[in-house]
């Protein structure tokens, strides 16, 4: 290998840098971005937040579920294909609802945006990151989970300014046309499943015998639990009701959001900065945590994380709701703390879940944790809705949100990350897997 060869990037940060864009933008519109369009779609149309809610429920139903479906086509078809595929369906739908009439149609559009936006969103992205990374696998996930946080700072507020000067429609569809031509060519230009595609090694690693290299490089993409085998552990389960549980408050909280503050009399470009400035913070939150995940145990620091999502609604539920401060240094500390622990989260989960099953089926398996997705979002965003519609106020939604988190947190600490390491780890000249002790 000569000079020139050892000098390069190791293209896995390029990888890095692409997948950052595709999900600013996939997570940025089709996640977080809704939130804004509840309020102009109930004074238009007359809709009950309820009404409108369901939508939301329909899509994250579809999104859930679709994360086994995403993960079994990326090993047939690929994962460009299944992305390129995908943001074509998403951003179709985005430009269509700028053309909604009725009912049907939002629920027949929300059904289909959730199935493509399973393909541009979590289990791509995140198998990528885990195949293209092992020793700095953290902090190549916490760089590239940023990409949500900055998309959910800048998208929701972009929105609701097009909203404002141009209307709900023109907003709808300028997030649609982002979809289609800022991931379409970046999966197909840039994006490669795995560094054996390109005969290197994760992290960069490089040595003078290429083919065993490539070989250990082989079979560390082949080893970890079968499905059937991660589908009989207890940390399967406990990972999986747990991502279930803060689905069901992160869901409500999004849709929810901006709507609460606007109805205590903050305006509602006011709400959605606060609620940027929540995704902002999950950005220092998705760097932070995926370096401390490199050296820390990850079942810990996930723990942690979710716990403190409870707190953050808590503290927005006693000083914001109940005491009815409605300063700006009321409503600071939650951005803050939930911020930073939501970013934590989102990159904790697939670092977990890689040490508890190897990189064998993680696509598939990832999945599979992601249809918790679908059963927690069915309670949230429904469940605050009809809170509102029937008290009034968000105050009992947001108390069942706090204690939701802290569940979660608590079946986090029942998973055991390194007790089947040993069936799957393997030995290489430069490399030792070893269980870091809890």
């Amino acid at each position: 290998m000569n000079d020139h060869d050892r000098d390069k990037i190791f293209y896995g940060w390029w990888i890095v840098a692409a997948v950052f864009v595709i999900v600013f933008f996939g997570h940025g519109i089709a996640f977080y971005s809704f939130s804004v369009f509840i309020k102009p779609l109930e004074a238009h149309f007359g809709w009950s937040r309820t009404t409108i809610s369901i939508g939301v429920v329909l899509w994250a139903l579809l999104y859930g579920l679709s994360g086994p479906v995403v993960g079994v086509c990326m090993d047939k078809l690929g994962v460009r294909v299944v992305i390129a595929f995908s943001a074509l369906v998403v951003g179709s739908c985005y430009v269509l609802l700028g053309s909604l009439n009725g009912l049907v149609m939002l629920y027949i559009l929300m059904f289909f945006s959730g199935i493509g936006s399973a393909g541009v969103t979590t289990v791509p992205s995140q198998t990528i990151i885990s195949n293209w990374f092992e020793k700095y696998r953290g902090r190549a996930m916490g760089i590239m989970m940023a990409g949500v946080g900055l998309g959910g700072l800048t998208m929701p507020p972009v929105s609701n300014a097009i909203i404002t000067e141009f209307g709900w429609r023109t907003s709808f569809r300028v997030g649609g046309l982002l979809l289609l031509f800022m991931i379409v060519p970046l999966a197909a230009l840039v994006v490669r499943a795995r560094p054996s595609d390109m005969g290197l090694q994760p992290d960069g690693i490089r040595n003078d015998t290429g083919e065993e290299a490539l070989s250990v490089q082989e079979k560390r993409e082949s080893v970890g639990l079968s499905v059937k085998r991660s589908l009989g552990t207890s940390s399967f389960w406990m990972l999986f009701i747990a991502y279930m549980l803060q689905i069901f408050g992160v869901s409500g909280l999004t849709v929810h959001f901006v709507a609460c503050v606007d109805d205590a009399g903050v305006s509602s470009q006011a709400a959605s900065i606060f609620w940027g400035l929540a995704i902002g913070f999950s950005v220092v939150g998705r760097v932070v945590f995926g370096l401390l995940a490199d050296r820390w145990n990850p079942r810990n620091l996930m723990a942690l994380t979710n716990m403190f999502h409870g707190v953050a609604a808590a503290i927005l539920l006693v000083f914001f709701l109940r005491m009815g401060i409605h300063s700006a240094a009321s409503l600071l500390p939650f951005p803050l703390i939930y911020g930073l622990s939501m970013g934590g989260t989102s990159v904790l989960l697939p670092v977990l879940a890689s040490r508890c099953f190897g990189l064998r089926n993680f696509s598939k398996l990832l999945g599979l944790l992601m249809s918790g997705f679908a059963l927690g979002v069915v309670g949230g965003p429904l469940t605050a809705g009809r809170i509102f519609d029937t008290t009034g106020n968000y105050r009992l939604a947001f108390l069942i949100f706090a204690i939701v988190f802290v569940a979660s947190g608590l079946a986090v600490l029942f998973v055991q990350p390194d007790r089947y390491m040993a069936e799957f780890s393997i030995s290489t000249p430069e490399r030792k897997e070893v269980c870091v002790s809890d």
